[in-house]
């Protein structure tokens, strides 16, 4: 997490100079709520994003991390860690489907508590998303091509924007 911005800031580097590139945001991190990441790592990654935006002259916008079927990815991330995860807690994945949910709602109280501090504005992404019909999920945690059609029509109407 943060790599790719770094990237994008260097690649996109003569657009934000130029004022092409006025507006930049974030979505919470889902994958890194489903790992072993730290709840105060992630925030310190994403604290740092927002500061290289705003250091870049950039207006930085957080989504909150949208929900998802924390009892389905508890089972699948099961499966998987055993595999693939020995190493790590003797390749027994640590999240219940209601510790993931806890998670989501601690991270997206902070991303909310940073509006007007680090960043310049909130969506509230996962309240929005929470009518599945419209956002829907092709494995539990990401979203099919009408799923993400629809999140991004959201994030640009309520950011103010158009791409």
């Amino acid at each position: 997490m943060g790599e790719n911005f770094d990237r994008f800031l260097k690649e996109k580097r003569k657009e934000i100079e130029n004022k092409e590139i006025t507006t930049v945001i974030f979505t919470g991190p889902v994958n890194a709520v489903t790992n072993h990441t730290s709840l105060k790592s992630i925030q310190g990654r994403m604290t740092k994003m927002y500061a290289k935006a705003k250091a870049a002259g950039l207006k930085a916008i957080a989504c909150t991390a949208p929900g998802f079927d924390y009892a389905k990815i508890s089972a699948h991330y099961r499966k998987d860690w055993a595999a693939n995860h020995k190493d790590w807690n003797g390749g027994v994945y640590p999240y219940s489907g209601e510790d993931l949910h806890q998670r989501t709602q601690q991270l997206n109280a902070w991303i909310m508590s940073q509006a007007g501090s680090t960043i310049d504005r909130v969506i509230d992404l996962y309240t929005e998303m929470q009518n599945g019909e419209k956002y829907e999920q092709i494995d539990g945690i990401h979203y099919s091509d009408k799923g993400s059609r629809a999140m991004e029509e959201y994030i640009t109407k309520e950011a103010g924007i158009t791409v």
